[in-house]
């Protein structure tokens, strides 16, 4: 991808497509904070290509992803679990101790991201991670503190006091492995430093004195942004100093797929079959994917309105392969589900925890339901959308498909079952929220999804 490409992702507004009334409130402030503490000469900048400050939108990013939600750029949106996979689990990444061990490979893929695709992927992959370096600073995650007060704990700050300027960033290692050690110690450091003020806030949410404790938090929120600064400052060392082996290859392509109303603007999700090795396509349709060892891949692509596809390339250390592909038309057409045929089980072929024992952009059920519920995809008030399904011989009876519309109230439409229709057309409530709107399938498959139905599809009525 090209400089000016990877700009175009960064130089655009962010739109947020989720609501977050209940995390850490001044995310996008602390962050702010800490880029406007990197110095002018950071090499942090030249990583993102001068756009750092976009990096503030990309905080929420772990609490996006562990609700499976959308994120946008004007122009361009993504799925946003596509940055958790593989490195962590959703309902991950949020500073408390049980996700500690996710330290490591959450700034691993970070730190690959920048030194190896492009601006789309870097900006998830460094959100996630600035996602948990903050949440660490929580105060109510350091208790931990549930209920009612714990959105107290973490919103009653001014986010306009929040700044660490002067600051000078540390530099927590001069390799990988000492990076990540020292910001172990780092988040630790964080994490007592929060406890702290907890222990003095929580009397003070108890008790409804907000001034009291705007005092406090704001101590917590700037410390988070120094960590945050730490961070980023390492990262942008690690990526101006330490190069990728000369012994790998890059594989770099054009994903071309068709134009789908109601999907405009999301890119390509690309995959090599049976390893960790995943990128998305920017608005353009290139992408690329450095340090990757010599070998022979299967390289799969998928995206909305299109049938997933493969083909095999060869990667040879110290060169650049091609690997376009076109992705055909979906059966039906415009479907919004990008894996609609369950085609794609990349995530399956490596993952063992069962979150993830499902087709990529489905969700496996909880080990006491038959639910699969798909990714989500845009659904604005008011639109007619058909929902299809193809069931095998012998579904059960009891089987069924239904669409949810996760913004107003729950509703959902009639269900399908084996035996009778296999489609229907559906109307999106009217008081769908205007910055909330989105839906998902669900498909009650008590012999399994892929056991069950061969094909399911959602795609928006198009009068000519």
């Amino acid at each position: 991808m090209t400089a000016r490409a990877r700009s175009l992702i960064l130089s655009v507004c962010f739109v947020f497509l989720a609501g977050l009334a209940f995390a850490w409130g001044p995310h996008p402030k602390i962050t702010q904070a800490a880029v406007a503490a990197l110095p002018a000469d950071d090499p942090l900048h030249e990583a993102v290509d001068n756009h750092a400050s976009w990096l503030s939108n990309a905080s929420w990013m772990g609490d996006w992803a562990a609700g499976g939600e959308l994120a946008g750029v004007a122009g361009m949106r993504t799925q946003t679990r596509d940055f958790l996979f593989p490195v962590i689990q959703p309902g991950q990444g949020h500073g408390v101790p049980a996700d500690d061990a996710a330290v490591e490979p959450i700034f691993r893929r970070a730190l690959a991201a920048l030194r190896g695709e492009n601006a789309l992927s870097a900006w998830g992959r460094l959100g996630v991670l600035i996602h948990m370096v903050e949440d660490t600073g929580a105060p109510p995650h350091t208790i931990p503190l549930y209920g009612p007060n714990h959105p107290k704990m973490e919103n009653w700050v001014v986010a306009a006091d929040i700044g660490i300027v002067p600051y000078s960033p540390k530099l927590l290692g001069k390799t990988d492995s000492a990076a990540i050690a020292a910001l172990k110690e780092r988040l630790l450091e964080l994490r007592a430093f929060s406890k702290k003020i907890a222990t003095e806030l929580q009397p003070l949410v108890e008790a409804d004195n907000r001034k009291a404790a705007e005092k406090l938090e704001l101590l917590s929120a700037n410390e988070c942004a120094r960590a945050v600064a730490d961070a980023l400052h390492t990262l942008g060392h690690l990526w101006q100093n330490i190069p990728l082996s000369a012994g790998t290859g890059e594989l770099a392509g054009v994903i071309t797929t068709p134009t789908v109303k109601g999907a405009e603007g999301f890119t390509a999700k690309i995959m090599l079959e049976g390893k960790p090795y995943d990128t998305l396509a920017g608005p353009d349709g290139t992408y690329v994917m450095r340090g990757l060892p010599p070998g022979n891949y299967t390289l799969w692509a998928m995206g909305p309105g299109s049938m997933p596809a493969s083909r095999t390339v060869q990667i040879k250390a110290g060169e650049s392969s091609t690997g376009d592909l076109a992705l055909a038309p979906s059966t039906p057409r415009n479907n919004l589900l990008r894996n609609g045929n369950f085609a794609v089980s990349w995530r399956r072929e490596f993952a063992s925890s069962d979150v993830w024992q499902a087709p990529d952009g489905w969700r496996a059920p909880g080990p006491k339901s038959v639910a699969w519920r798909s990714e989500y995809f845009m659904a604005k008030a008011g639109e007619q959308f058909s929902l299809h399904i193809e069931w095998k011989t012998g579904a059960p009876a009891d089987a069924s498909i239904y669409v949810t519309f996760s913004d107003s109230g729950r509703t959902q439409t009639a269900a399908l079952s084996p035996g009778g229709n296999n489609s229907l057309v559906f109307t999106v409530p009217a008081d769908m929220k205007r910055y909330m709107r989105r839906a998902s399938v669900t498909v009650n498959a008590p012999r399994g999804l892929l056991e069950d139905c061969s094909m399911v599809a959602v795609c928006p009525v198009i009068n000519e």
